[in-house]
């Protein structure tokens, strides 16, 4: 059988960010690693928290570009710092991609960019990179990835019975609700057109480390901050990572309703009311994560500043104003609609055994190793808490759940089903480095090649 394209889609952080005016990488250097840059000019990234009428954030000028590979450069500073810093994010898993299919094609969902690029290339190139700005509204990249894939599909024209394939998608973290989401809003716009037969725009799915469940464990960013992979605390701090609306699907915005959660076969993360404990009585705590307000009354994230500055004088926060609370408001509510739109329900997958038409064969692969937060205890007593949270003690959250590649738990990375059958692959690979292992790698795609298409049509 012909071995189809392959498309890989990249997580949260996972491409270099560059600005257009100056046409200095933003995001991310050895320098910013190091912390070494000579002003915050020279590495902020962060987004206007300023809203237009239509509900879009306004921008900025960075733009993505290159996938993030093996950061250790031949610099002094990598000399410097040692390769400590320099842990391959991409780069073993796209060094594999490049030898088993050759030609690449780096894209980011614009308009006729791959027309522009030119057709008779684009049809020789088996390896398609697709980059976004991660830090934005997950809808704008959805339009972006369905743009490049629904233009890839016109230019390739495939025929299956030709053994001209789609291509099979290999989708990390952020990329994988991306991806997921891409593709119900193509199987729902195909449906509305009568008597339209084509092949799917795509072969098959890995989802690698992509958290389909909600959990609070992102709040170790947003609340009590971590570093850009290197020394740097200020590039990616809370105050920073506030501006993102991409990060807000990762919480539990959107609460599954009963009827809902009969619905969903994976119904081990479609309840997530029991996620922040009291630490005085080890109740649960009841916060509509939808809401902006709530999270200003318990303080969650740049809320707990004022706080703070008032305990220690010498911290230096930014202030908090209105504009911030409206802002969250916005990045919630689209986080909720993205996840209600594009999440609640999935109808079967096989039916006797045979494709039902409109599906696509999808893998799972999961970390079920190490250690990961999905909860967290709030309360200013406990010796773990930092501004009033701590993430750091799972012991008394849902322990039997707190297993997974330390960034997303192995029952989070299930995509919502009734009854789907998804192939299961597990590891021991932290988050970021889940497709280090590309034997493993190419066994889940040779796995979903096997897959009978032939009645892969609408």
């Amino acid at each position: 059988m012909t071995k189809p394209p392959l498309v890989f889609i990249h997580g949260f952080k996972g491409c270099h960010l560059i600005d257009a005016t100056t046409h200095n990488k933003q995001y991310l250097t050895m320098t910013q690693l190091a912390n070494w840059s000579n002003s915050e000019e020279e590495e902020n990234i962060s987004l206007p928290i300023s809203w237009n009428e239509d509900m879009k954030q306004e921008k900025d000028s960075l733009f993505p570009e290159n996938p993030l590979e093996h950061i250790v450069g031949e610099s002094y500073a990598a000399k410097m710092i040692g390769s400590s810093l320099g842990a391959s994010v991409y780069g073993i898993f796209l060094d594999w991609a490049r030898k088993e299919y050759g030609r690449e094609c780096i894209v980011h969902g614009n308009k006729n960019e791959l027309n522009q690029k030119g057709i008779e290339w684009i049809k020789t190139c088996n390896l398609f990179i697709f980059t976004y700005d991660w830090r934005r509204e997950n809808e704008e990249n959805v339009i972006k990835f369905y743009t490049f894939l629904k233009e890839l599909a016109e230019i390739r024209n495939y025929d299956i019975t030709k053994n001209n394939l789609p291509p099979q998608i290999i989708a990390h973290s952020l990329g994988g609700l991306i991806t997921w989401a891409t593709i119900q809003k193509y199987e729902t716009e195909v449906k509305e057109v009568e008597e339209k037969k084509e092949v799917s725009i795509c072969h098959s799915v890995v989802y690698a480390g992509v958290p389909f469940g909600a959990s609070l464990n992102f709040l170790q960013d947003l609340h009590i901050g971590t570093s850009n992979g290197g020394m740097n605390m200020k590039q990616v701090s809370p105050s920073v990572l506030f501006t993102f609306p991409s990060i807000y699907v990762f919480f539990p915005v959107y609460e599954y309703t009963d009827e809902e959660r009969q619905n969903i076969y994976n119904t081990e993360w479609s309840n997530t009311k029991n996620l922040l404990v009291n630490e005085k009585n080890g109740e649960t705590i009841s916060i509509d994560w939808s809401n902006a307000n709530e999270w200003k009354t318990l303080m969650i994230s740049i809320f707990a500043y004022k706080n703070a500055m008032e305990k220690n004088p010498k911290l230096q926060f930014p202030n908090v104003t209105n504009q911030h609370i409206d802002h969250l408001q916005n990045c919630l509510l689209k986080a909720k609609q993205f996840k209600e739109k594009y999440f609640k329900v999935t109808k079967p997958f096989h039916k006797d055994n045979k494709l039902v038409k409109g599906n696509i064969p999808i893998a799972v692969l999961a970390g079920n190793e190490i250690p990961t937060r999905v909860g967290a205890i709030k309360g200013n007593d406990i010796s773990f808490a930092i501004r009033g949270i701590d993430i750091t003690n799972s012991n008394l959250l849902n322990d039997e759940k707190n297993i997974g590649d330390g960034r997303v738990s192995f029952v989070n990375a299930k995509p919502p089903s009734n009854g789907q059958m998804i192939q299961i692959h597990v590891c021991d690979r932290k988050h970021e480095y889940l497709l280090n292992d590309t034997d493993q790698v190419e066994l889940i795609l040779a796995e979903l090649r096997d897959e009978d298409l032939s009645d892969y049509y609408y």
